[in-house]
């Protein structure tokens, strides 16, 4: 090689360098144009209690900029993401600023930095291709912005090589990872938890989100409270549902929480959700039933709501995919019976209000499959003593069947609960001919509720009430009193005293006939405190009986016989002047005897 070439090379060394230092990061006039830009900046943005200490940091999540432009031009922006966590709220900030500057403002935004030279992009993929992805480079403008655009067709890391005028740009490669196709769209959250209005301090906030279908992607949850606060909330999948994360807060404060939702970095459905949070409530209400879970479309809903005794005015609201009509039927004793039929199958937000605000545990969230003909719920029927109001006897098995041959092929399911909402054990047998025996087992003697579902619908006349009674002891009753002892006169008032105290809560009846088996007229007076005193006039003296019956059986002292003895005494009535001659009279006298 000749000198001269030597020479030449020497000198193309030492341009490359120039090139590059002229363009790197700590370029001398770079750091002139940085901190000058700063100083002036920060001169305008101390009127607003904001300074920049880094120029390349402090303005990328846009709110310096904003205050900046806003200073600068008088005006103020009507929207601006004052606590942008997100890169998407950040780029929304600076992206709001520089187009308020170039359409508002009519400045134009240029890059001064490189001059003049030509934009180059190669992207390598996971496998080391250079040449299988081909970009697109288009300029924006005239102001040396230019639009790259590509499609990744290989999962994992790419090199994005960027250079200007043959010459790497800072930072330039970058890595890129690319993951599965993702469409955050196709994601959705249900639950109680991201409701507008129910959810209350200090109570768990569940609620689910749902990504089968959607890709692969990492789902983030940010939750901020009143005053800007970060809520602690924790999302693990499911262990029984594909797809789908369990998600859990609790509201440490009364106030307008913000969830935002993401996947794979972009929001889904609906995101993000506002809940107001409200304070603490106690109440009496209760609610249950199978509509406040679940249902199908087209077939009714069922619910119960209990008062206990709390007053004021009860109200239902039903939100989700479909509006739902709403019957309520007001049972009188401080309960009602709701029914809706939704049309649309989804998540069901069931509101139940006292005064205009929810109950504790209210909004209710209630899945509603889609219409189905594989059953149909009103066709079942359930019969038995173990239904009936009246006749069961706590401590003792009772039973009941249940028919469902014409219903359609579904699962039944079965509920029994007592008047402290306490579940109460229910045996179930499959016949196998379309029909269950079903016996439970009640140990107080108190209201129990027995709720009966086909498919997750309601069967007719379900819930059955079923008022429990302690058991009866007709042997424990006792009859006493003058009117079935000894000394009973003939129209002479008397009577005696059925007492079942112990014998359990039950009705008596008196059945009394005389000597000939004449029915005699009694009264019975209920005294209010287990004891009956029945009153009663014999006419005729002879041998009477008293048939006692408690709870319409018999009791084991009846028939009682009462010996009942005529009010005349006739061995002290005397008659005389009994003659028999025509036109005599004659008179009786009574000594001490009792007419």
């Amino acid at each position: 090689m000749s000198a001269y070439d030597e020479e030449l090379l020497d000198e193309e060394d030492e341009e490359m360098p120039l090139t590059e230092r002229e363009l790197a990061d700590d370029a001398q006039w770079k750091i002139i144009q940085k901190n000058t830009f700063t100083r002036w900046a920060n001169e305008h943005l101390k009127t607003i209690n904001k300074t920049i200490n880094e120029l390349e940091t402090d303005l990328s999540d846009g709110l310096r900029l904003v205050g900046l432009v806003e200073v600068l031009s008088g005006k103020k922006f009507k929207f601006v993401n004052k606590r942008p966590n997100f890169r998407t709220q950040k780029l929304e900030n600076v992206t709001m600023a520089l187009e308020f500057l170039e359409k508002d403002e009519g400045i134009r935004i240029v890059n001064i930095d490189a001059g003049n030279g030509k934009i180059d992009v190669s992207i390598m993929d996971p496998s080391g291709h250079r040449d299988k992805i081909k970009p697109t480079i288009k300029p924006m403008n005239k102001d040396g912005v230019y639009y790259v655009e590509y499609t990744a067709v290989q999962e994992g890391l790419h090199s994005i090589n960027i250079t200007f005028s043959s010459v790497a740009i800072p930072h330039s490669p970058y890595g890129v990872q690319v993951s599965p196709a993702v469409n955050a769209k196709a994601v959705y959250a249900t639950g109680r938890g991201i409701q507008p209005t129910g959810v209350r301090i200090k109570q768990n906030a569940t609620f689910k989100v749902h990504t089968k279908d959607a890709g692969k992607a990492e789902v983030k949850i940010q939750i901020i409270g009143p005053g800007g606060a970060n809520i602690n909330c924790t999302c693990k999948p499911s262990k029984t549902e594909e797809g789908v994360y369990e998600c859990l807060y609790i509201p440490p404060k009364v106030g307008q929480y913000v969830i935002n939702i993401t996947y794979g970095g972009q929001h889904i459905t609906k995101s993000p959700f506002r809940v107001d949070v409200g304070p603490e409530k106690t109440s009496k209400i209760v609610a249950y039933g199978p509509g406040l879970e679940g249902g199908v479309v087209n077939q009714p809903a069922c619910f119960t709501v209990e008062t206990n005794g709390e007053t004021g005015a009860l109200g239902f609201n039903i939100e989700g995919p479909s509006k739902a009509k709403i019957d309520c039927k007001d049972n009188g004793d401080g309960s009602a019976d709701v029914t809706y039929w939704p049309t649309a199958p989804g998540e069901y937000a069931v509101h139940i209000m006292c005064d205009n605000d929810n109950i504790p545990q209210s909004p209710y969230m209630a899945q509603i499959q889609p219409a189905t003909t594989a059953f149909d719920a009103s066709k079942v029927t359930a019969k038995g003593p173990g239904l009936e109001k009246d006749g069961v006897v706590a401590g003792k098995d009772t039973n009941f069947v249940v028919d469902a041959k014409k219903a359609g092929k579904a699962s039944l399911h079965i509920t029994c609960i007592d008047e402290n909402y306490k579940a109460v054990e229910v045996i179930v047998v499959d016949n196998r001919d379309g029909t269950f025996a079903c016996k439970y087992h009640p140990k107080s003697p108190v209201k129990h509720t027995i709720i009966i579902t086909w498919g997750t619908v309601g069967i007719p006349k379900s819930p059955f009430r079923v008022y429990v009674t302690v058991p009866l002891k007709p042997g424990n009753v006792k009859v006493y009193g003058p009117g079935v002892e000894k000394g009973v006169k003939t129209w002479v008032k008397t009577y005696f005293t059925v007492d079942c105290k112990s014998a359990g809560p039950g009705d008596v009846a008196i059945a009394l006939t005389d000597n000939n088996g004449k029915d005699v007229p009694c009264n019975t007076i209920d005294n209010k405190d287990g004891t009956f005193t029945v009153e009663y006039e014999p006419r005729t003296p002879g041998k009477y009986t008293v048939a006692v019956f408690f709870a319409g059986q018999e009791i084991p002292k009846s028939p009682i016989k009462v010996t009942v003895e005529s009010s005349i005494d006739l061995s002290k009535v005397t008659v005389k002047g009994l003659e028999t001659q025509e036109g005599c009279t004659f008179r009786y006298h009574n000594h001490d005897a009792i007419w």
